[in-house]
């Protein structure tokens, strides 16, 4: 049974990868203007991606720790997509200021003011003031980026 779960698993899976290319490190998105970005429309393009993916079979494959982080980054989604625009880079202009360690010290960095489990508080869209842009840099430009 489990080997049999495995491979419907790795059937379905790819589909999740499939639908979030706009969140990726590198290459963003397959955008022909050659400025990737992540909007609200994309956020509700990925988020339908992964509704069709999780009722056309795959959710019922999903472990239990892969199910609770479906859900919530669908619900992140659903939320960015309600907002009039979002902090995220745009690439290639942004693609020196993104990378895994960036990102990750980001997050470190936006964790003592944000929690980034906190699907539901998260102020998507919110802008930063420019003092604050400038004493906090890239982690506040690219909150939303960093949270999804």
């Amino acid at each position: 049974m489990d080997q049999a779960v495995h491979e419907k698993r790795l059937e379905f899976y790819p589909l999740l990868v499939k639908a979030a290319p706009r969140l990726a490190l590198y290459f963003a998105g397959d955008d022909p203007s050659g400025k990737a970005s992540v909007g609200p429309d994309e956020c509700r393009a990925m988020g339908r991606a992964m509704l069709e993916r999780y009722f056309g079979g795959g959710g019922l494959l999903l472990s239990v720790k892969a199910r609770d982080a479906d859900f919530k980054l669908a619900r992140a989604l659903t939320r960015a997509s309600l907002a009039k625009a979002l902090k995220v880079p745009t690439f290639p202009d942004d693609a020196e200021d993104i990378s895994i360690e960036t990102v990750r010290c980001y997050q470190d960095q936006l964790m003592q003011n944000l929690d980034l489990d906190d699907v539901e508080n998260g102020a998507f869209g919110s802008p930063a003031s420019e003092k604050e842009a400038a004493d906090h840099g890239p982690q506040l430009e690219f909150k939303d980026y960093e949270f999804l």
